[in-house]
């Protein structure tokens, strides 16, 4: 949070000869940044190794990514678009990939689940997409419901993914780009409406007492023309008081005269960090409906 630069005694009222706070909002910018020299250096080392065993042709991409954060390091409240929120907490803590989380029943879900709602429901548990908790969609010829992972190889992925997010001033999305978490990959082909809304879920397992873990979710949505589709994004955690970071980036592609539904919902641990960010290139009298629900997190 930034700090006012009006000075006021305990009366309310200024107070004679203060001067104003702007030398103690530099100082609380500059420990931050230093605080969190020490875990940028160990996300860098996670990165590097992690996208040394990712897809050849996303590679100098995600370097370049990694390299960008590094020199951004996480914002702080003297950039304007976080004078509002200090990420501190995220960047003095020492966040790890998940290991293979526990797994995960239909009796965990099922208080997650959306009531009275015909839909696709597809879960990802910690990162990790669970196929056994999933639908199976029922979709309209040439239209596709998969993991970003299993569609990496894809034409419409590689031609789309990353187009939209830039990362050159977005240190948060540089990280998610580094990292490249699995998400959903939805395509719709041209004059094409997917009936039922797809209900992602994302579930953070039970992790009291052990070290912070962080996922980097990276989602793509391809809309054809004249073409309709609704999505729902909902993290919910099973434990109300596990630390844990998700950094999420949603990227649309949403053609001439098509139609997309985005709902994020954020059920979170009240100890919990959200940074997500939703990035759209939309054509010519086509739509985007965007709506958020924050209900619990840290930030």
């Amino acid at each position: 949070m930034q700090r006012s630069a009006k000075v006021v005694g305990q009366d309310g009222r200024p107070t004679k000869n203060a001067k104003p706070l702007v030398e103690t909002t530099e100082m609380i910018a500059v420990t931050e940044q230093a605080t969190a020299t020490g875990v940028v250096a160990n996300l860098e080392s996670q990165a590097r190794e992690l996208i040394g065993n990712g897809p050849d042709w996303l590679r100098p991409t995600r370097f370049a990514a990694i390299e960008r954060f590094v020199k951004l390091g996480f914002p702080t409240t003297k950039w304007e678009d976080w004078r509002f929120t200090r990420v501190a907490p995220i960047a003095d803590t020492e966040f790890r990939l998940p290991d293979t989380p526990p797994d995960l029943t239909a009796e965990q879900i099922k208080p997650f689940l959306v009531p009275h709602l015909d839909c696709t429901n597809l879960v990802f548990e910690d990162g990790y997409f669970r196929p056994e908790l999933s639908d199976t969609p029922d979709l309209p010829a040439g239209a596709k419901v998969a993991t970003l992972h299993e569609s990496l190889d894809e034409p419409t992925v590689r031609h789309h993914l990353g187009k939209y997010a830039p990362f050159e001033n977005e240190p948060f999305t540089a990280l998610n780009l580094a990292f490249l978490g699995d998400g959903y990959f939805i395509e719709v082909p041209d004059n094409t409406v997917i009936d039922k809304p797809i209900h992602v879920l994302n579930v953070t397992s039970k992790r009291c007492g052990q070290s912070p873990i962080m996922t980097h979710g990276r989602n793509l949505v391809v809309v054809g023309k004249q073409s309709d589709v609704r999505i729902i994004e909902h993290y919910v955690s099973l434990c109300d008081d596990c630390v844990y970071l998700n950094n999420a980036v949603t990227e649309f592609a949403i053609d001439q005269g098509a139609n997309a539904a985005h709902y994020f919902i954020e059920e979170d641990s009240l100890k919990s960090f959200n940074v997500s960010a939703l990035h759209a290139h939309i054509g010519e009298e086509a739509n985007l409906d965007s709506h958020t629900v924050l209900l619990d997190g840290a930030i």
